[in-house]
């Protein structure tokens, strides 16, 4: 029948109309490929990124997060997604994180247990518990770690968190809440590169006694981070003269172990070491030097660059230097620093008799004297002599008044101190400054204290600076604003950029001698 015939009887006799497709394009030929849909499924997926920056807040993983989305595709994305282990390896969780349906959390940990097959783990779980009644985000926290432990086998970097409230009870219907079946072996985690555990502070005082967290270290030529916070190290009972390196890929140790005895592990691990670049260091029960020699093997750690000690633990820095070599140590780290004249004796003596590398030192100040000798601090710093980067950081409500009027002096006069003392600090060029700003707390409209304002302590600082480094140095300037949740506190004003403005110190300003304020660069005045 023809077309016009058709017309006249009413029917459309011409062919059917063929759907019009998107033509088969090699780019929808590549998405049907298996190796190439995953590359770009992992290259879409910022979950290893998000994870090596986040800390312990963590968002927790849901069926939003790839790979589940793309698997909502088509059937073929569905079997080639489902089956590539490479994209299950990865896994955050944070146990009550923003997620309403923490209930399928195990089931979904399963899920990436189960199709990661053989592959390396990154595995992260979490857990804040804030109520005293909130058993269920505890017994979910045990739940996903007693199925993660099974596969421990396969654990590359892992980070395992437990916080909690202060006034937490730790206690649930007369039986104990803490995880103090949290205990790995490293030998069986033969893959391990990166191990963080965090347990509270306070955690160990709640666990029976000798059941307190462990963590058992063998040999392993894989771990290279180490982080301990909370729990028990032990080590093999080895010969110390018999193996020579336990670890000797591991560059980065962080330990704050405070159950009775962790020093006695600390030296056999540090002499199992000698590739450790970086060591930070908390041990509440660190032994006096002359009591603690005999256990502390002479060894030597030629690659530490980097060592941050608690104040707690300053006892190390003697025993470091005095039976350990460390001739690459460049940076220095005191926490909670007691900036007091007995402190800055006791270090300057004992520091003074050792070749001391160090080119940059910070102290984080938790607490100051009001007074400071100037002997004394002049004393502490000529134990420094190769330093090149000061930094000064005070804790809230911490006033360094006195002692940056004694500081300035010091600078002013470097050799007032003592006869024949060479300069103090004669390779200083950096100087870093947080300070607490001026505050006035308040409670029940009365006020407790007023602090005035430093920065014309500051200022003098500055203008010795000037005259004993005026070639090249930089000086940098923060104000730490205190808060307070119990007490009401007016912040005032911040005090420190009137410096910006201040005629003196912009006199001081040239080419190679800066100043900044709040990261806002002090400009000269113009000629």
């Amino acid at each position: 029948m023809s077309t016009v015939e058709g017309k006249e009887l009413g029917v459309d006799d011409r062919e059917p109309v063929v759907p019009c497709y998107p033509p088969e394009t090699a780019a929808r030929k590549a998405l049907m490929i298996s190796e190439i849909l995953v590359l770009i499924i992992n290259h879409a997926d910022t979950r290893a990124n998000y994870f090596a920056h986040a800390g312990s807040q963590i968002h927790t993983m849901t069926a939003k997060d790839p790979p589940w989305p793309y698997m909502l595709v088509c059937k073929a994305w569905y079997e080639i997604l489902s089956s590539a282990p490479s994209l299950w390896t990865t896994i955050l969780i944070n146990c009550g994180g923003g997620y309403s349906r923490t209930i399928h959390l195990p089931s979904m940990l399963d899920y990436f247990l189960r199709h990661s097959k053989d592959m390396p783990l990154t595995l992260h779980i979490s857990a804040h518990i804030i109520f005293e009644d909130d058993e269920s985000r505890h017994t979910l926290f045990l739940n996903l770690l007693g199925r993660a432990f099974q596969h421990q086998h396969r654990w590359e970097d892992v980070r395992l968190y437990l916080e909690c409230a202060e006034q937490h009870s730790w206690s649930f219907e007369g039986r104990t809440c803490v995880p103090y079946d949290l205990n790995l072996d490293i030998e069986r985690a033969t893959m391990l590169k990166r191990l963080n555990i965090d347990l509270p502070e306070d955690l160990v005082f709640h666990f029976p006694k000798g059941n307190i967290p462990r963590v058992t270290l063998a040999r392993t030529d894989n771990l290279q981070y180490l982080r301990l916070q909370n729990v028990q190290l032990l080590l093999p009972n080895t010969n110390p003269s018999g193996i020579l390196a336990y670890f000797p890929h591991l560059h980065s140790l962080d330990l704050c172990l405070i159950a009775q005895g962790s020093h006695r592990d600390l030296w056999p691990l540090l002499r199992a070491s000698p590739n450790i670049h970086s060591l930070k260091v908390d041990i509440w029960d660190l032994e006096d030097s002359s009591a603690s020699h005999s256990i502390i093997p002479s060894a030597s750690l030629n690659k530490l660059h980097s060592l941050i000690v608690d104040f707690r633990s300053l006892k190390l820095l003697h025993a470091l230097s005095d039976r350990m070599e460390v001739p690459s140590l460049r940076k220095l780290d005191i926490l909670h620093f007691h900036l007091c004249n007995n402190v800055l004796s006791m270090m300057a003596n004992e520091l003074k008799f050792h070749q001391n590398p160090i080119t940059e030192l910070q102290l984080d100040i938790f607490l100051a004297s009001r007074s400071f000798d100037e002997n004394t601090v002049a004393a502490f710093f000529h134990a420094f002599g190769n330093l090149e980067c000061l930094r000064l950081l005070s804790s809230q409500h911490v006033l360094l008044k006195s002692f940056l009027v004694v500081f300035a002096k010091v600078l002013s006069d470097p050799q007032a101190s003592e006869e024949n003392m060479p300069n103090v600090l004669p390779r200083l060029r950096t100087l870093d400054l947080t300070v607490s700003g001026r505050v006035k707390i308040f409670q029940d409209d009365l006020a407790l204290s007023a602090y005035t304002s430093i920065a014309g302590d500051i200022k003098k600082v500055i203008m010795a600076c000037k005259r004993r480094f005026p070639t090249e140095f930089h000086i940098s300037i923060r104000q730490e604003n205190p808060f307070s949740s119990r007490q009401r506190v007016i912040i005032e004003e911040n005090h420190v950029l009137s410096l910006l403005d201040d005629v003196d110190v912009r006199r001081c300003i040239t080419k190679n001698f800066t100043v900044s304020v709040e990261s806002e660069g002090v400009a000269p005045i113009a000629e």
